[in-house]
């Protein structure tokens, strides 16, 4: 289900060919107020059909097992001057739209439902779209799915169109991206590639909300912006320094009797029983190993790295973040929906 906003719009475009392409689904519908005359990979499985938004017919919606609903517009879509001044139009288009087509597929047994929200969408924002979206998310949370995935991305790049406020942002990508590298912005197709590795995860939550970091990790992405991009030509620290000792091991092998009188500083103030340090030729992993274990701890410790924890609704409850709304820097307040999942 998607609407006639570029992200959107593009967003299903992208989704019904990477879907279809799949062909996992028996058939594919495509709903929104315009056609999309879909001509791509598998449009034998696709079949299209006009929505009135502001009268959605039950029949339409009814037989499907999984929805994607990615209607609403984004900050960047929509200026300052259209969020003073057309407060209603915003409210009937990313709230009142969204929130019916919700309730009517809980209505007529829809069994998975996937929600392309936005970063920082809370019902107390300051801001009315952010309101707006907000209250989407809290009723497909009150609408009981079987399975419901909400989708939170920050600016989202690669879109077909800008408008003003959209320039204003791209301007200031880059240092935002500095300080935030997977949390500020994501391509739009790095998100599709997650929306739809996401639903057809054979094991997921019931509840399961994803921010920008989590959406690009789905997607199998380090990061969309600039810093990852540049980061990938880095020589990594520990390479080099694997490669300093295998250099230094074939020197000393070359020249067993040469002496450093600056190594021999470090045998300084050592016990008459200790034996001598290996040299480099002599050192071993395990023993590399052994010497940090008594500095730092266990080796094993050391290396473990947190697991990715994307349960439902605790990628949200992390600490404030930097997201680009509407041009400028505004921190992105967590949410608390309040509910138990399994």
């Amino acid at each position: 289900i998607f609407g006639q906003q570029p992200v959107s719009h593009q967003a299903a475009f992208l989704l019904v060919e990477e879907l279809a392409s799949a062909r996992v689904f028996e058939a594919i519908t495509i709903a929104g107020p315009m056609k999309m005359d879909y001509c791509g990979i598998g449009s034998d499985l696709t079949t299209e059909t006009l929505l009135d938004l502001d009268s959605v017919q039950a029949d339409k919606l009814m037989g499907h097992d999984v929805a994607f609903c990615l209607l609403g517009h984004y900050p960047e879509e929509v200026s300052i001057v259209e969020e003073m001044v057309d407060e209603t139009a915003i409210e009937l288009q990313n709230h009142l739209h969204c929130s019916y087509i919700v309730r009517m597929l809980a209505e007529v047994g829809c069994a998975h439902v996937h929600l392309l929200s936005v970063a920082a969408a809370d019902p107390g924002a300051n801001t009315a779209l952010l309101r707006a979206r907000g209250k989407v998310e809290d009723a497909v949370v009150a609408a009981n799915f079987l399975r419901a995935v909400i989708y939170r991305p920050g600016y989202v790049k690669g879109k077909n169109s800008s408008c003003f406020t959209d320039v204003v942002t791209q301007a200031f990508l880059p240092a935002m991206e500095i300080f935030g590298p997977t949390d500020v912005s994501i391509n739009i197709e790095t998100l599709v590639r997650a929306i739809v590795n996401t639903a057809l995860a054979s094991k997921a939550k019931d509840l399961l909300v994803m921010e920008n970091s989590d959406i690009l990790h789905a997607g199998g992405s380090r990061g969309d912006g600039l810093v990852p991009e540049l980061m990938i030509h880095v020589p990594k620290i520990d390479d080099m320094i694997a490669a300093a000792d295998k250099e230094a091991a074939w020197e000393a092998a070359c020249n067993p009797d040469k002496e450093d009188s600056v190594l021999a500083m470090f045998d300084f103030g050592k016990d008459d029983g200790e034996d001598d340090a290996p040299n480099n030729a002599q050192r071993t992993d395990a023993e590399d190993g052994d010497v940090f274990k008594d500095i730092f701890g266990s080796a094993d410790t050391r290396v473990t790295r947190p697991v990715r924890n994307t349960s439902a609704l605790d990628s949200i409850r992390q600490s404030s973040r930097t997201v680009p709304v509407l041009g400028r820097l505004v921190p992105a307040q967590t949410r608390d929906f309040g509910v138990q999942t399994s």
